[in-house]
């Protein structure tokens, strides 16, 4: 009996082609719920005397854990859920060393319960203290702890030393950066420090900018926020100049001088002129009336014809 390959993923190369029927899983079924955490069952038949175990993620198509390897094939084996596992829809996956395998039904793990809040102050109400599953020490005590710096509107720059102080409180405390914008510890700055009521903190340089409070506490239980600051934004370096594909620019000395703004050409009314002449103003007029030239003839053959013809003119009468 031959089964098509199914590809993509881890789970595409723990398919070889060989026989279902000798394995079967028979629990957990199909549409049970597990949740993370809880200890179940695995039961199958059949198989060699040796068995692996691995759940197959369904929805990704991959092995999302080795259960149990190279277990007495004992057709049953207690499983105990871990509770860090994702929920969703899964198989089970399992195998010999004569190479037979099988897969069981498709079933659900259940999605792990949410974390608890920090406890972080509510914008409009007083603050609250974070989750602190460890119970307080009744043999310390101590004054009521309150922050005095940085205070209310304050910027500190990242990569700057600031110094934190306080009063009050027993003989060590924890101080821890709240981010007020995100609600939630951005980082821890120091625990279990001595109670000198003063702290100099050296700001990551590559801290988030923000609003953010100082949040103290005590082994006492004691614990207090600061009031709301500012952390700025990172200052982004200068961009690097980079040399000018076409070479560095001139000297100053090279550079061209500055020249006159060039003349408006202003069009004639009746089109630009053909050629320009220049007037001689070195004759006189009566100069050339006499030693010039009309039709290509010199003026004094134009003014001895004249002359003839008033000439007979006269005689005539």
């Amino acid at each position: 009996m031959y089964l098509n390959r199914w590809r993509g993923g881890q789970l595409g190369q723990l398919l070889e082609l060989g026989a279902l029927g000798q394995l079967t899983i028979s629990s957990p079924g199909q549409g049970v719920n597990w949740a993370p955490g809880s200890t179940q069952t695995i039961q199958w038949s059949g198989g060699a005397a040796t068995v692996d175990l691995m759940l197959v993620d369904r929805d990704r198509n991959a092995i999302a854990l080795v259960i149990a390897e190279g277990i007495p094939n004992a057709q049953r084996y207690g499983w105990a859920v871990p509770a860090t596992l994702q929920g969703g829809n899964f198989m089970l996956y399992i195998k010999d060393p004569a190479g037979a395998y099988a897969y069981g039904p498709v079933f659900s793990i259940l999605p792990g319960p949410t974390p608890p809040p920090l406890g972080l102050p509510s914008p409009v109400g007083p603050p609250t203290p974070p989750v602190d599953t460890s119970p307080p020490d009744p043999t310390i005590t101590g004054r009521p702890l309150a922050i005095s710096s940085p205070g209310q509107g304050v910027n500190w720059a990242p990569g700057s030393t600031q110094t934190i102080q306080w009063s009050g409180g027993a003989g060590t405390v924890d101080l821890m950066l709240a981010d007020r914008d995100r609600n939630a510890i951005a980082l821890v700055i120091a625990e279990g420090i001595p109670n000198a009521g003063s702290y100099g903190w050296a700001l990551p340089a590559s801290l988030r900018g923000g609003n953010f409070m100082l949040y103290i506490k005590d082994p006492a239980g004691a614990y207090a926020y600061g009031p709301v600051f500012s952390i700025l934004p990172v200052v982004a370096e200068p961009a690097l100049v980079r040399p000018s594909a076409v070479g560095p620019p001139p000297a100053p000395s090279m550079l061209p001088e500055a020249s006159a703004p060039p003349v408006m050409a202003i069009p004639y009314a009746l089109g630009p002129p053909t050629s320009f002449v220049t007037p001689d103003t070195t004759t006189s007029p009566l100069t050339n009336l006499f030693s010039g030239e009309l039709l290509g003839f010199p003026m004094w053959i134009w003014w001895a014809a004249g002359g003839v013809i008033v000439l007979l003119m006269v005689m005539k009468k």
